[in-house]
């Protein structure tokens, strides 16, 4: 089996490019080398057209590659991959998996890397990341990947079909995302692990507003005001310019069993090569899926749900639960999800 970095290897991307020129990263190098050994015999022919999208794009084809051995590691069965079709296939039971590695798209702020060889610059940030553009980008790409189960229509309005309707994806199989942030500007700023915080991929998939403390006033305007011992959130159905931010509330994103979210690169890996691939994985589960994943499927990282009219986060550690949060549904959801329904019927 071929080097995934022999000498002749060059690239177009500059951040793997100075990760490979420094003689005193050979740890990264070595890690993305053991990683390759596991998935080069799932690609099954594959390995050129691997090898030349790694060159234009590495860092897509590398979260394909982390991905597929990170789920494999973590005690499910990977098969290997079609010719055409999602970038991950597990089976018994078949479980198909769309990787995606979302970036801050055209005209966003962040420079060409051709244009700042030295020196990334983005815009300025006060009192925090702007999570819309961060949930804006989240979005676009869960969207494109439903397309490609369903079907879409390009920019010149032609028509391509879905796995699906190519018969690759039977309508009963599990459909999961994996959503890569380590592109997005900020993304990594969203600490998972704070205790009280909710991820911001739940702020795009279930309405999450603002964090807020709902006061109640007495009518006779003498007694003091009484005040709910727990944090609220204001509900948020849609973004600026329309996007909607409660996607797992609606019926035409019901084939997306579930969405993984990660933000492992080439810079997290330089500051700490993980010990177990899917310790940083969020797995947020589809509440209206047509064929949803059992709770408990991956075992690691952060899984979320709804239950009971909360958000649950837990937080896995090597195979146990290790810690436990519960967060109240947005406040009106019920009431503006329930008439948007009306609306539409």
């Amino acid at each position: 089996m071929n080097k995934l970095f022999d000498s002749t290897f060059s690239t177009q991307d500059r951040e793997l490019e100075n990760l490979l020129a420094q003689s005193d990263r050979t740890d990264v190098r070595e890690f993305l080398e053991d990683l390759w050994q596991s998935y080069c015999p799932r690609i099954a022919g594959e390995e050129r057209s691997f090898r030349g999208d790694l060159k234009a794009q590495p860092h897509g084809r590398l979260w394909e590659m982390y991905l597929a051995v990170a789920l494999e590691r973590s005690d499910l069965n990977l098969a290997v991959r079609l010719k055409e079709g999602p970038d991950v296939r597990l089976q018994n039971p078949t479980v198909w998996v769309e990787a995606v590695a979302s970036t801050d798209g055209m005209n966003e702020g962040m420079q060409s890397l051709a244009k700042t060889p030295e020196v990334l610059l983005s815009d300025s940030m006060w009192g925090g990341p702007d999570e819309e553009k961060i949930i804006r980008r989240c979005l676009a790409s869960i969207k494109e990947k439903l397309g490609k189960l369903h079907g879409y229509n390009d920019r010149k309005g032609k028509h391509h079909r879905g796995y699906i309707a190519k018969g690759i994806v039977n309508e009963t199989e599990p459909y999961v995302i994996a959503l890569n942030t380590h592109k997005i500007s900020h993304a990594h700023l969203d600490h998972q692990y704070t205790p009280n915080h909710i991820p911001l991929i739940a702020k795009a998939l279930f309405g999450y507003g603002k964090a807020m403390v709902v006061q109640y006033r007495p009518i006779d305007g003498f007694s003091a005001p009484l005040s709910r011992d727990r944090i609220d959130y204001e509900y948020r159905g849609s973004l600026k310019g329309g996007d909607r931010t409660d996607v797992f509330f609606q019926e035409k994103y019901s084939a997306i069993s579930a969405v993984i979210v990660s933000k492992a690169g080439l810079w997290t890996w330089q500051n700490r090569i993980p010990e177990f691939l899917s310790d940083g994985f969020i797995l947020v589960h589809n509440p209206l899926a047509k064929n949803p994943l059992p709770k408990n499927w991956l075992r690691s990282g952060h899984e979320i749900w709804i239950e009971q009219a909360q958000l649950h986060k837990l937080i896995w550690k090597k195979g146990t639960e290790h810690s436990r949060e519960g967060f109240p549904l947005p406040l009106c959801w019920l009431s503006n999800h329930g008439r948007r329904r009306e609306t539409q019927d």
